[in-house]
Formats: C-alpha cells, sequence, structure tokens
C-alpha cells in the first residue's frame, strides 16, 4: 500500500517519460494549441500525428499558427540562497467565506460515493469556501492538484527543500543539500531548470475551493494511509481551524477527518493502517506521524 501511494505521487512528475491516459479531442486540440514547454509541444504533436494517421480528415483542427510560442515554467527565485531544509509542508489559512451557507452532512453522503456535488440538500455548500496559502514539494504538488474541483493558482519555486523523515533519519540532509545548490546554479533556460528541478524542492501557491469540493478533497487525507506530505496538510489545516475557536463538533471541522473518527470502523478494508480508533474520543487522533 505503501508503494502504491507513492506512485501517484510520482505519476505527474514523470509524465513525460511514460504514461499511457485517454483523453477527448477537445482536450487534445487544446493542449496542442496551449502547449507552454518544448516538452508538451513535442509530445502533443506526436499524439495529433497519431491521430490524423487514422483520421486525415481532421487535420483541419491542428493548425500551427494556433500554437503558443512562448514557454511558461514555475517562478524561480528572484534570488538564490542555502536551500532551507522543510520537515513538513507548509500551510497558511487565508480566509473562510460564507461559512454560514454550510450544511452539514452525514458520511453516508460521502463514502463510498460522493454524493455532494449532486444531491439538492447540499447546493449550498457551492457557495461557501475556504482558501490556503500552501508550500509543499514538487513531487507531491502533483497529488496535491488531483481534485479538479479545487481552484489553484500558478506555482511559485521558493528555493528551500523538503526532506521526508526516512531521508532525515538516514543522516543525508547533506546530500540533498549539495543536490539543490547544484540545480540552483541553472539559470536556463527556464523550462529545462523545471524538469531537473529535484522531488524535494518546495513549491509555493494558493489554493480553494467550495465545502462541496473541500469535503470530497479531504475525505480520505488525514488517514495514516495517506502520503506524509498530505496527511500533514490536512492535519495542519484542522488543527488551525481548531485554533480558530471551531469545536470538535463543527461542521467545518468535520470535513478534516477519517471516517473511522466518526464512525469507529475503517473504511479501508484490508488496508487497515493500524490506528488505534479507541482512543478517538480521549487521545490525539491527529497526531504527527513518526518513522
Amino acid at each position: 500500500k505503501i508503494a502504491q501511494e507513492q506512485l501517484r505521487m510520482f505519476i505527474p512528475i514523470i509524465f513525460p517519460t511514460g504514461l499511457d491516459f485517454t483523453i477527448n479531442l477537445s482536450s487534445l486540440v487544446a493542449m496542442y494549441e496551449a502547449a507552454w514547454s518544448p516538452v508538451m509541444r513535442h509530445v502533443t504533436s506526436r499524439m495529433a500525428e497519431e491521430l490524423l494517421r487514422v483520421y486525415p480528415d481532421l487535420a483541419f483542427m491542428f493548425k500551427q499558427e494556433k500554437r503558443r510560442e512562448s514557454d511558461w515554467s514555475p517562478k524561480l527565485p528572484a534570488e538564490h540562497h542555502p536551500a532551507r531544509m522543510k520537515y513538513e509542508p507548509k500551510l497558511e489559512l487565508l480566509c473562510v467565506t460564507n461559512e454560514h451557507t454550510l450544511v452539514s452532512f452525514d458520511h453516508e453522503m460521502t463514502h463510498p460515493v460522493d454524493k455532494l456535488h449532486f444531491s439538492p440538500e447540499t447546493m449550498n455548500n457551492s457557495t461557501g469556501s475556504l482558501e490556503t496559502r500552501i508550500e509543499i514539494s514538487i513531487a507531491t504538488m502533483g497529488q496535491d492538484q488531483r481534485h479538479r474541483t479545487i481552484r489553484r493558482s500558478e506555482p511559485e519555486i521558493t528555493g528551500d527543500f523538503y526532506i521526508p523523515p526516512i531521508v532525515k533519519e538516514l543522516g543525508l540532509e547533506s546530500e540533498a543539500i549539495e543536490l539543490m545548490r547544484h540545480w540552483a546554479s541553472l539559470e536556463s533556460p527556464s523550462t529545462l531548470v523545471t524538469i531537473l528541478a529535484p522531488y524535494g524542492a518546495t513549491v509555493a501557491y494558493d489554493k480553494s475551493g467550495s465545502f462541496n469540493a473541500l469535503a470530497h478533497e479531504q475525505l480520505k487525507r488525514t488517514c495514516w494511509c495517506a502520503q506524509e506530505e498530505i496527511y500533514h496538510l490536512s492535519r495542519n489545516l484542522r488543527k488551525k481551524i481548531e485554533n480558530g475557536g471551531k469545536s470538535t463538533d463543527s461542521q467545518l471541522l468535520s470535513m478534516f477527518e477519517p471516517a473511522c473518527y466518526r464512525t469507529g470502523k475503517c473504511a479501508e478494508g484490508i488496508r487497515y493502517c493500524g490506528r488505534d480508533i479507541t482512543i478517538r474520543g480521549t487521545g490525539d487522533y491527529f497526531p504527527k506521524r513518526r518513522v
């Protein structure tokens, strides 16, 4: 199960080297025209070529003159500085809007099938939202951006470096700093610098979503089966909401808990993580995890 979760983290990073996926025709045309790096332009050109081998009459949809010519990459630090080691992702709670519109719901509406976006009783949950500022490793950014109902800003590379617990315990911090130093010495082209970014290089961005979208995204993110940074992001957000005066019975706070916290039953079946469910009413159910 650990390997399965880690693979979900790396798929967005290794896309240029190998991944099979299916998209519809309009998405391919949009990707072809909007491609913002040499790799994306090459890949979408190859995809269009393969399509036109079978359907040559669609050639009118792929016009070279409509393609984006300029490159884009995440913003790089204005000044290089010695990389600061980060042992957890960083999160800042910016604002909560229209909390009075939040409609309560039970876990049966979210598990095993999420019906929040389809139930008329929870329509009003699409009018309220929560906004945060995230700093996370560039590898885990892809995992954090899986849900299409969550809005995110343009990411900025901070110049800092996230050290996973196992790497820290193995005493590899000096090697990580040296890796960052070599990477920071690269200057151009920015698209190549981005591709070569170490997995631990951190990026920062704003993130927001409606209450329904948030509930869907957070459904399993405080389960111990979640990967390290994702768990701590949700844990930290829960703590910030608690520190803002919300009780453990708050409907807003209930979005940041695994199913076992409310029901006393694990929803993962044979993937049960080993969490002590009996302490959910008496102990710290959302601790920092240890290697």
